[in-house]
């Protein structure tokens, strides 16, 4: 998700929030509520779009990493 003139802490909070909504439904047809995990980055100065799309996909395996379910910042760029 791209989210143009957010800073870290709002990008973070929105990670927070979507994957809290998620962990508290069922989706039918599954059994059980679905686990997400965000990696969530802010575009540095002088940083492009790529680097900024690889720094959030670390992120996002560092929360898969640290056992799912969970928002992770990237850091600075």
């Amino acid at each position: 998700m791209v989210m143009p003139a957010t800073g870290i802490a709002h990008g973070m909070a929105t990670g927070e929030r979507i994957r809290a909504a998620l962990a508290d439904e069922i989706v039918p047809p599954l059994p059980a509520p679905v686990t997400a995990s965000f990696g969530v980055a802010e575009l540095s100065q002088g940083e492009d779009g790529a680097a900024l799309v690889a720094r959030a996909d670390q992120a996002l395996y560092r929360a898969k990493q640290a056992g799912r379910n969970r928002v992770v910042a990237a850091p600075d760029g």
